[in-house]
């Protein structure tokens, strides 16, 4: 069989989501705007369009890789412990504080790390 349509997988989360409204449970939580998800990928995509302006203008492209490279780092360094940290038995505040930075630095760390691979691409393809 092959693979579902577009169409078949929107028909198979709607389906999913019916039962929750019918139950009267309201509208589901949308978790990207909540936690600002959406917010910090939008200021990500701001600063990778300043980041590219600013190459275009002269600056030397080690420096902003070696920027970005500190920024990649840094978001999965404080995303991993703070990830490891929800482990442990907290009281909620921290907990929630703890996840907010899991999901903030996560998203931080997921953009640079798309924005490397893909300044990096051309390189990364198989020479023919």
């Amino acid at each position: 069989m092959g693979r579902p349509g577009v169409k078949a997988v929107l028909a198979l989360l709607l389906l999913q989501a019916v039962p929750a409204l019918a139950a009267g449970s309201g509208v589901s939580r949308n978790y990207f705007v909540e936690f600002y998800v959406v917010h910090i990928l939008g200021l990500m995509v701001a600063l990778t369009m300043a980041s590219e302006l600013v190459a275009k203008r002269g600056v030397p492209a080690l420096q902003l890789r070696l920027w970005w490279n500190w920024l990649l780092l840094l978001s999965f360094t404080v995303c991993a412990f703070s990830g490891l940290a929800l482990f442990l038995p907290l009281q909620k505040p921290l907990a929630k504080l703890l996840f907010k930075a899991h999901v903030w630095t996560g998203a931080v760390g997921g953009w640079a790390g798309l924005y490397h691979a893909a300044a990096r691409l051309r390189h990364m393809r198989p020479v023919v």
